[in-house]
């Protein structure tokens, strides 16, 4: 607090951190306290004074007409002493003031409805048939009680359940709690359907209870396939080294790799032709309250990811749990989906702090629009040491109803004040990669963590922005949207071949009239990829000079490009060599020995691309000759 202008700081009647002497220039200071007010559970947003607070007896007491009062503005009892206290009003908390218990077919003293009700369960209880429950306590003495797919039991407090009891909440039902410290009791089940996967797929599980073995989890899956990831090698190391090695449990806020079952009664699951969705089940203690989870930071040599997962059983919020753990990590979390076979893609679908989200181009992904579900694990990049949970990041939402992924047949969300395009790179009919780049709110020309997301590089293929030299799976810039832009891709493969890349969906002004080029440094062609995908051909390697987005006509002006070894492409595919020009037209195709013997040739091509399926030529070195519109290229190649 100070004072610029020569006039006078007046503080009455409130709490100063460190004291009234903090405050610069003149002032007025009355019945100013000093130090913490102490509130009973601001993280949660009761703002009482717990005993001691500094601010009790404190207040001004001019707007009554008796200082010692047993009742504050509002008429209500006081909590503490028997004057005015600094702060809001006092109130009474009503919290488990009514016991209601249900036996079977009704509730002795009302319908739970809000937190004045302390529950007790003395009979069978099905949400789906009876309702939900909102209560300050839940206690089960005896019965069954179920609550159904989409569903949600809000307690304020601790649930107990005896042992001759049972609690079960069934796929996509929730508990949310209150409260910093875990104080349940008795065991409960947690049902989590996973993705629609074949018998060698994997999902990485976080459990919401406490006291669930990993091979109790998952009985039927071989024992040498279950991992959990060494963040200093980057790396998924086996858990259990035998069949009869002891099981060992999900730790709290951990992510661990499990491959489906071994066996499935559905015909053709073992053979790898159908796929099943698995009923992963937990058994245990509701995980509730603060959870500090150690983690291993970035640092030399360290990358810092790290398996972490939902320790909740109710799904979490992305943004509210970066929001929690500023500073903690770079803001962008990758969600594992990969399908047994298909490691030319990414195992990682990405998401940042805002919820936007990027898939890897298997079929069984969906935006997960801003929540991490019951059950799920994920990977983060660790700046600290700690990745902290808490309750108020906990949702009741049920808008993902089934499993982490199902077909991907969503419309994506649209932030406010966002225009975004998502781009897919393809080979033949198969997406491989996909990336974002969007114009947005808070979001600048550099690096902004949260917003950027970095690609986890874990495969020889994919499509990027680049900033700053680094590749970035979503990358958000600024506003206003300026159409002279241009914005550096990153291509890379270690397959030579024929890619495409095109637009998955957009939103924003991209939906209307204005366009998205796609530019192609090394053939000299701008494409319009509003229009229809681009599709081009390229030699392993990175290429980060190659491709450009741009938006307005003049880019189609480019350089004509030369003829050279780079734009010339040949690569060998099963028994075939093919070699394209890119937009030369060829002539003539020779191909020597390296003695320079002539082993094959081809004449009046007249196309950009041609196949040669009928060479003999084995295992040796040849050089292409190439004849074209644009002069005379030759390039060797191993056959």
């Amino acid at each position: 607090v100070y004072s610029t202008g020569g006039g006078i700081v007046n503080a009455f009647y409130c709490l100063i951190s460190n004291s009234a002497n903090a405050i610069t220039g003149s002032y007025n200071a009355t019945a100013v306290q000093n130090g913490n007010p102490l509130f009973t559970d601001s993280d949660n947003n009761n703002y009482s004074l717990s005993t001691g607070s500094p601010a009790i007896d404190n207040g001004n007491s001019s707007l009554y007409t008796n200082a010692a009062t047993t009742a504050d503005l509002a008429g209500s009892p006081r909590l503490s002493g028997d004057k005015i206290d600094i702060g809001a009003y006092e109130r009474p908390s009503s919290d488990c003031s009514i016991t209601t218990t249900w036996n079977g077919s009704s509730w002795s003293n009302g319908v739970p409805v809000n937190y004045d009700y302390a529950v007790v369960i003395a009979g069978n209880y099905n949400s789906g048939i009876n309702g939900e429950i909102t209560a300050c306590s839940l206690t089960i003495n005896s019965g069954s009680v179920i609550v159904a797919s989409g569903d949600v039991i809000t307690i304020k407090g601790a649930v107990a359940v005896n042992p001759s009891a049972a609690l079960k909440f069934e796929n996509n039902a929730h508990l949310m709690q209150g409260g910093i410290v875990n104080n349940n009791i008795g065991n409960m089940e947690v049902h989590r359907n996973s993705s629609e996967l074949f018998r060698q797929d994997y999902t990485m599980w976080a459990s919401p209870v406490s006291g669930q073995g990993l091979r109790d989890f998952s009985p039927e899956t071989i024992y040498s396939r279950f991992y959990s990831y060494n963040p200093t090698t980057d790396n998924f190391t086996g858990i259990f080294s035998s069949a009869a090695a002891p099981d060992t449990n999900f730790a709290e806020g951990q992510g661990y790799l499990i491959r489906m079952p071994n066996g499935a009664p559905e015909a053709g699951y073992v053979e790898g032709i159908t796929s099943i969705m698995y009923d992963g089940t937990f058994t245990g203690t509701p995980n509730n309250g603060s959870i500090a989870k150690a983690v291993v930071p970035a640092s030399q040599g360290v990358q810092g990811y790290n398996a972490i997962g939902n320790p909740y059983p109710s799904p979490i919020s992305i943004p509210a749990f970066f929001a929690a753990n500023n500073g903690n990590t770079d803001g962008t979390i990758y969600l594992w989906r990969r399908k047994n076979g298909s490691e030319i893609a990414s195992a990682y679908c990405t998401v940042n702090a805002q919820g936007e989200y990027v898939d890897n181009g298997q079929l069984e992904t969906e935006n997960p629009n801003g929540f991490i579900q019951t059950g799920q694990g994920f990977i983060v990049k660790a700046l600290t040491s700690t990745i902290n949970f808490n309750n108020s990041m906990r949702s009741a939402t049920t808008s993902h109803d089934g499993s982490f992924f199902r077909m991907n047949n969503s419309t994506p969300e649209t932030a406010d004040d966002a225009h975004r395009i998502w781009l897919n790179l393809s080979k033949g009919n198969t997406q491989i990669a996909q990336m974002l780049v969007g114009y947005r709110t808070n979001a600048t020309m550099g690096i902004d963590l949260g917003i950027d997301a970095p690609f986890i590089n874990d495969v020889e293929t994919g499509l990027n922005s680049v900033i700053d030299d680094k590749a970035y799976a979503i990358q958000g810039r600024s506003l206003p949207f300026d159409e002279n832009d241009i914005v550096p891709l990153e291509f890379k493969t270690n397959a030579a071949g024929s890619y495409t890349i095109s637009i998955d969906h957009m939103d924003g002004i991209f939906t209307q009239e204005q366009n998205i080029f796609l530019k192609d440094h090394l053939l000299g062609v701008t494409h319009n990829i509003k229009e229809s995908g681009y599709t081009f051909t390229t030699d392993a390697g990175i290429f980060n000079t190659r491709f450009e987005v741009v938006y307005v006509e003049n880019a189609l002006s480019t350089d004509e490009p030369k003829l050279d070894t780079n734009t010339l492409i040949i690569y060998k595919k099963e028994r075939s060599l093919i070699i394209n020009s890119g937009t030369a037209i060829m002539e003539n195709v020779k191909l020597y020995d390296m003695r320079g013997r002539l082993v094959y040739e081809r004449s009046n091509i007249n196309a950009g691309e041609t196949v040669i399926s009928d060479l003999r030529a084995e295992e040796q070195v040849l050089i292409v000759k190439v004849e074209t519109d644009k002069g005379t290229v030759s390039k060797k190649v191993i056959y």
